[in-house]
């Protein structure tokens, strides 16, 4: 009854969270990337299964166009800053599901 939505919405967000992937690329600054990582994490917050496949094709994308070369000391601190900010915007669901005893749940459901 309406498990489609918001997996069309997180197909509708994509070239969004593209976008500013690609846009956080160019400019790297703090600022794009914090608008990346909120884009990323609010499509993961809809739906996780289709942010697989999202994330498979920001890889692919990462490991073709992103400036190896100009990877830095400083750069390469920032990205992991991002990374935690990441994964600090989803511990809300994802402590419990793996702490709390859901992983049971979900497998017995399954």
């Amino acid at each position: 009854q309406g498990a489609e939505l918001p997996i069309a919405l997180v197909y509708a967000l994509s070239p969004l969270i593209l976008f500013t992937l690609v846009r956080a690329i160019e400019r790297m600054t703090l600022r794009y990337w914090v608008l990346f990582i909120l884009v990323y994490s609010l499509g993961v917050c809809i739906e996780v299964r289709i942010m697989y496949i999202v994330t498979f094709m920001l890889c692919a994308y990462m490991l073709v166009f992103f400036p190896w070369q100009r990877l830095g000391r400083k750069m390469l601190l920032g990205l992991v800053t991002i990374m935690g900010l990441g994964m600090l915007l989803n511990c809300f669901w994802v402590l419990p599901t793996f702490l709390g005893g859901a992983t049971s749940t979900i497998a017995q459901i399954t």
